[in-house]
């Protein structure tokens, strides 16, 4: 009979044994770095979302001008994430101008102007970008960094239609900024037309002492076009088709906003504003809509005018160019503000477009919607 070595049977059991622990410390291995890379990444994926989210909002918030959308959501995300710790995670090609179905929840990028109301932002922690997130236990495991990618979609919405009229100040006055105002008055149209249900209606009315309907309200789903050509055509007073100089009558204005939205086609229940853009306050003249009327009378009208746009439930936004620093024309126009209006200044013409941009964010909605 063969007699059993005891002492092979041993070092077959050792051997079983060291088998056996390198699987368990190999395992223990994989464990502990999924664990610490793991939540590396995982925590890193939560910093590259909050960034996509911040810069998708702060992109969205300077549309229509898409250069500057871009500008922003770059400049967000090197606020959010350091580039000297993170490297580049967004870059010009990470921003993407479209549109948001609401009801298929789908984002479709677009070069179309009038179509564009969201801005979709991928933020990258990856190889091409030179700025994978490196790893510290996996690479023992042949897995030396990580790729992060996370995207948001700000879109601006308005769940009903909105009757929006644009009043602009055309006076003598307002002659060297008219362009500036024409940009701006440009800006609030694309915006509008971004971001309302195409039945909104968009209207623009233009004043001296003297109020004209530049163009009556319009769905801006399919009247963009005349509408844009109706700004490109408003001119300072005294030239053809725009009204006299004839001094400021604020009050000519509102009446003309006013009657302009009730004249519309709108049924009840649509949301009304006014967005007056003026340099001036109330000033008399005998060739304007009110002859005779003392300063003091035409504010009181022009107060009337604003009740009157109240009580008809039509909110009053005024934008103040205040180039001549003029705090008693301030006061007064602020006091016009009704409804969900706000009253806006600023005494550089070039940043009419900024607040105009900010009254179209208040009328419609930004979110993140992806």
């Amino acid at each position: 009979m063969r007699r059993l070595d005891a002492r092979s049977g041993r070092r077959g059991e050792r051997g079983s044994v060291l088998l056996i622990a390198a699987v368990m410390a190999l395992l223990l291995f994989a464990l502990t770095a999924w664990a610490v890379d793991g939540s590396r990444v995982y925590a890193m994926a939560s910093t590259v979302q909050a960034t996509a989210d911040a810069a998708s909002l702060a992109a969205a918030k300077m549309l229509p001008d898409q250069a500057a959308a871009k500008a922003a959501a770059i400049s967000y995300a090197a606020k959010n994430m350091d580039p000297a710790v993170h490297g580049t995670v967004i870059d010009p090609g990470d921003v993407v101008f479209g549109n948001w179905n609401f009801l298929t929840r789908e984002f479709t990028p677009t070069t179309l102007s009038t179509a564009i109301n969201a801005v979709k932002v991928t933020a990258n922690r990856n190889a091409s970008n030179n700025n994978a997130l490196p790893l510290v236990f996996a690479k023992a495991i042949g897995v030396s960094s990580a790729e992060i990618a996370r995207s948001a979609v700000a879109a601006f919405t308005s769940s009903k239609a909105w009757d929006l009229c644009l009043v602009q100040d055309v006076t003598g006055s307002f002659t060297a900024e008219i362009n500036d105002a024409k940009a701006a008055d440009h800006a609030l149209l694309d915006c509008f037309a971004a971001g309302s249900p195409p039945a909104s209606l968009f209207g623009i009315v233009v004043f001296t002492g003297w109020s004209k309907v530049q163009s009556s309200m319009k769905p801006i789903g399919t009247s963009y076009a005349i509408l844009n050509t109706a700004i490109n055509n408003i001119k300072s007073c005294g030239s053809t088709g725009a009204p006299i100089c004839s001094g400021t009558d604020i009050a000519a204005g509102l009446e003309g906003g006013v009657n302009t939205i009730l004249n519309s086609s709108s049924g009840a229940g649509v949301t009304k504003a006014i967005v007056m853009v003026t340099d001036g306050q109330p000033e008399p003249s005998p060739n304007g809509s009110h002859p005779g009327m003392t300063a003091t009378q035409l504010k009181a009208l022009a107060t009337q005018w604003a009740d009157n746009a109240d009580a008809a439930g039509i909110s009053v936004f005024i934008v103040f160019y205040d180039g001549d620093n003029n705090a008693l024309a301030k006061a007064f126009l602020s006091t016009l503000v009704r409804g969900d209006g706000v009253f806006l200044s600023t005494p550089d013409p070039t940043k009419i477009a900024d607040l105009l941009a900010s009254i179209c964010g208040k009328l419609i909605k930004l979110q993140l919607v992806d």
